[in-house]
């Protein structure tokens, strides 16, 4: 069922909003409308997951994973797809433009396509041991380890947009929303490496109008199409109090078909690395001894998109369109945090 922010948010215009028109290959300044839609319709899905994991008896430690997934879904909910011509037929109704063609106001709320079909495989491997004193079940920090073999977090239906940015998946080894400094005294590395292949991923937006190929050319997101591998690596060091963890993310290049006379944009791969350093000082009794402060604290430095990639995107020119100069892509770029906390 749609969700109460998806029904219920409230409606929202803002002026002098940038998005690129598909349609006419240019980048548009317009009244912009979100918010929630309160006829969306529920969600019919039909998944199909079939998993084989494997230990080698010799490596301890490591666990090989595959998965392939398919799904069928009639009026599966989205935001709003990509300002196509295609996006158009389907809902002129959330189109307004001018006397020359010009495009003024679109009504970006959620909408229910018709319906959409995928299949992929995500296969890898997830690696790690204990060493030193035992930790204790679930790992250092009450993490249940790094890497999962299950699907990605888009699921299997239409919603995509900014998938696979870089983020990383909670638990592990400290990171963020870990809620607490615990611990064993003992260490644990891990590390994981999944790849995410596309067969098929295709939406039908209304009756009667042609299928969208998010892998050929078409596009739901203003991010580009569906990118066909992604790449996803993350792993992390513990031991007394001090880890170290590893998230990266990598996704193939997509292009997105203007149809007929107007531009087709190219969208480059994106690499992301963010790294993640803490120190809990509860595990650091020598540390505590000389500053008694330090009871409870655990300092932690943040860095987010290392490499500072932004996604580059091209029109057939070789030109950069406005809406998607990268200050409007990633304002932030390279991101350095450091945080302390203590609990009193």
């Amino acid at each position: 069922a749609p969700s109460a922010q998806q029904l219920g948010d409230p409606q929202i215009l803002t002026p002098n909003a940038l998005v690129f028109d598909f349609a006419r290959g240019t980048t548009a300044i317009v009244n912009q409308i979100t918010g929630g839609n309160p006829l969306l319709r529920p969600e019919e899905r039909r998944d199909v997951k079939l998993g084989l994991s494997f230990s080698p008896p010799k490596v301890n430690g490591l666990t090989i994973t595959a998965n392939y997934f398919r799904n069928r879904s009639s009026d599966p909910i989205s935001s709003f797809p990509a300002l196509t011509a295609a996006a158009e037929l389907a809902f002129p109704g959330r189109f307004v433009r001018g006397l020359a063609g010009q495009l003024v106001q679109i009504d970006q709320r959620p909408v229910n396509f018709l319906a959409s079909k995928s299949k992929q495989l995500r296969w890898g491997l997830n690696f790690g041991r204990e060493f030193g004193q035992p930790a204790g079940r679930g790992g250092p920090g009450g993490g249940s380890g790094i890497g999962a073999g299950g699907p990605p977090r888009d699921g299997a239906g239409p919603r995509r947009e900014g998938a696979g940015a870089g983020g990383g998946r909670p638990g592990g080894f400290g990171g963020p929303g870990m809620g607490r400094f615990g611990g064993g005294p003992g260490g644990r590395w891990s590390v994981s490496l999944f790849h995410t292949v596309k067969f098929e991923d295709e939406i039908v937006t209304a009756a009667g109008l042609p299928v969208l190929d998010l892998l050929g050319g078409d596009a739901t997101g203003q991010t580009g199409g569906s990118p066909r591998h992604a790449f996803d690596l993350e792993g992390g060091w513990f031991r007394k109090g001090i880890g170290l963890r590893v998230i990266g993310a990598h996704q193939t290049a997509t292009t997105v078909s203007g149809g007929g006379l107007s531009q087709d944009l190219r969208f480059s791969d994106l690499t992301t690395l963010n790294l993640r350093f803490f120190i809990n000082f509860d595990q650091r009794p020598k540390t505590l001894k000389s500053l008694p402060f330090l009871k409870g604290s655990r300092i932690a430095l943040r860095v987010n998109n290392l490499f500072n990639d932004i996604q580059d995107v091209r029109d057939n020119g070789g030109l950069v369109p406005l809406r998607y100069q990268p200050g409007f892509l990633d304002p932030l770029g390279r991101t350095v945090e450091i945080s302390f906390r203590k609990i009193f």
